[in-house]
């Protein structure tokens, strides 16, 4: 009975620990993803600042929704704890589907002003 209940233990310090792992590994890949997001939002401002005023004005507020929803993404993947395997399941899909959704809008963004210069 002892032995079986020792490798219970030791089997749940090891999930525990798996999960610690998944976290750290999916919260190292998602902060990369927003970095690449904020990068890319600066240089679209960047350019955006070079373009004639009447064209700049219609983007900056899509710009300042665009840096606010990665900056919510950021704060949310900061306070996210680990806690059960099931909570950390369903907070990884919605985040990817934020991450990814942001992602497309900043693509949009930077591809429908292009279309608006030529």
């Amino acid at each position: 009975m002892q032995v079986a209940e020792k490798k219970l233990k030791e089997a749940k310090t090891e999930l525990k620990q798996a999960l610690k792992d998944s976290v750290r590994q999916f919260k190292k890949e998602s902060k990369k993803q927003l970095n690449e997001n904020k990068k890319l939002i600066e240089e679209y401002k960047a350019k955006l600042n070079k373009e004639k005023r009447v064209l700049k004005h219609g983007y900056e507020r899509e710009v300042a929704k665009l840096e606010a929803d990665n900056e919510k993404l950021d704060k949310k993947l900061e306070e996210f704890n680990e806690e059960e395997e099931v909570k950390w399941h369903i907070f990884k899909q919605e985040f990817k589907n934020g991450i990814d959704t942001l992602k497309k809008e900043i693509n949009d963004l930077i591809s429908e002003t292009g279309k608006h210069k030529k």
